[in-house]
This record gives C-alpha cells, structure tokens and sequence, in this order.
C-alpha cells in the first residue's frame, strides 16, 4: 500500500480495511473499454462467497464508476441448470423429514423409508424436520456424475450430542415425544387448548411436566379423541406412540405402553 493511503482512514474503520486488501489481494485495475464479469451466485443459486468484492477508496484524482447487473433468463419456475439426473433419498433420521427444493413442497420421507427423485445437474434439495417451512437441518446438491446419485439424510452430529446429554428445558420439565402411527392427521390438546398438529407418520416434541394429560383427537381439536397421554415424573424423555384405541383401554401406565417407551428411548434421539 502507498504510504499516503496508510494514514488516509482511521484503522478498524472498512475504507482502511478495503483500502489495504485492495493491494494485497486480487484487484482489477482500471482500463479504458474494459470491464470485469463475475458470477454472484453458484449455478444452484447459492451467493458465492469468492463474488464478494468492494469498491477501492480513491486516493488521488477522479474516479468514474459503472455496474451493470445481468440476470438469468429463467429465475422462477421449473427451472432446469443440466442434463437430467436421478437421486435416492433414505431417511436415516428417527422421524419424518420434509424434503423441499426452491422452497417448494417436494414430498415427506417416513423414517427409514427412501424415495426417489427425478431432477437435474445443480438442483438443490433441503430436509427440514416438522414442516417444508422449518429451518432445514441438511442439503443436498446435484452432481454432474453419476447419473443416479445417493443422499443419506442423517440428524446433524450437534443435535444428537445435544439430546444425549437429556438435559432439561428447566427444572422439572420433561419431554414427550409424541408419534403419530396413524393415516390421518392428528389434533394435540392439552386442557383443551390446542398444542400441536401431527401429519399422519409424522412426530412432534412436547415440552411439559409431570401429572399434565395431554390428548389426540382426529379432524379438528375438537374432533374425535383416540388416545390421550398421562406424562409422568421419569424418565425425562418419554414416548408417546398414538394409535387408535377405545378409550380406557390404553392407560398410560399399562405395562404395554411402557415398553413402548423403552423401546422407543433406545431408537429416538429427537427430545
């Protein structure tokens, strides 16, 4: 950097930054009819952090400056970026994962299960737990080889050390993961307020405490109820696997739910 450019701006400020990368990294001088062209973003529309640049402070003279933005032709829609591909999906996750690309709904995978897509070269795909909308926990790029390509979707690493530790929301709360075994829809109330929506061969967490009942209605919270949930005062993650029942039948004490559980604890690490 010139000695007149080192004292020019005040150190910390990004004049003084900019200032300095721009003699030490990549810059493109200027030239009388000539132009720099740079992708902003990857060909699956993700921002590509090698476009980020910036404009070098003017140290002496006159500086003129023009940008021009150039977009694709195709930005919405069923957009194609290469030649057809195929891709296996396995849920290897303990709940069902919500697959969407381009935010848009592009089906559920039960645990376990696999599904095949048709798709093509850079398309990306998001898995998210719940819903299409949440917050995805995995990704999956297209490749340009082979033509059938692979994607085990798996629980991230830090939420799996998170739920191994079984630590609390707060003193005395307790966790119940509520599953729904049934084909339909099912309404999660608790003291008649309602609590949760659950798709057929879905799952929800349920953060609550001992002695609350919580219960499963079909078509509406109001609607049909076919099973309710007792939460008890161990362990600190629970299982709550709805299936139809006559109420009364299934108490939530009964030995056979309480397999359920020990069963499930050793298979889920969701809570």
């Amino acid at each position: 950097m010139p000695e007149i450019a080192k004292d020019m701006f005040k150190k910390g400020t990004w004049e003084h930054t900019v200032n300095k990368e721009c003699y030490t990294k990549l810059a493109v001088p200027p030239k009388l009819g000539t132009a720099a062209l740079f992708y902003s973003v990857t060909p699956d529309g993700r921002i590509d952090p090698k476009s980020h640049h910036a404009a070098c402070p003017l140290i002496k003279g006159t500086k003129w400056g023009a940008n021009i933005w150039i977009w694709n032709k195709q930005r919405f829609g069923d957009i194609r970026t290469g030649d057809p591909r195929t891709v296996g999906m396995k849920n290897r996750a303990d709940e069902t994962v919500y697959i969407s690309w381009e935010g848009k709904d592009s089906g559920t995978i039960a645990p376990g299960k696999s599904m095949k897509m048709n798709s093509f070269e850079y398309h990306r795909f998001k898995a998210s737990f719940n819903s299409h909308k949440d917050k995805a926990f995995a990704e999956f790029t297209v490749q340009s080889e082979p033509d059938h390509q692979e994607w085990e979707i798996k629980r991230p690493r830090r939420q799996q050390h998170a739920l191994e530790e079984d630590v609390p929301v707060q003193p005395g709360a307790l966790k119940v993961m509520a599953r729904n075994t049934l084909d339909s829809p099912i309404y999660i109330t608790w003291e008649d307020n309602p609590t949760a929506t659950i798709e057929a061969g879905a799952s929800t967490k349920l953060n609550t405490f001992e002695g609350h009942t919580f219960k499963a209605s079909l078509g509406s919270w109001a609607g049909e109820e076919v099973e309710s949930y007792h939460v008890k005062p161990e362990p600190i993650r629970q299982v709550w696997n709805i299936e139809e029942s006559v109420i009364g039948d299934k108490d939530s004490d009964d030995g056979g739910n309480d397999n359920d559980e020990e069963k499930g604890d050793g298979q889920h690490d969701e809570l």
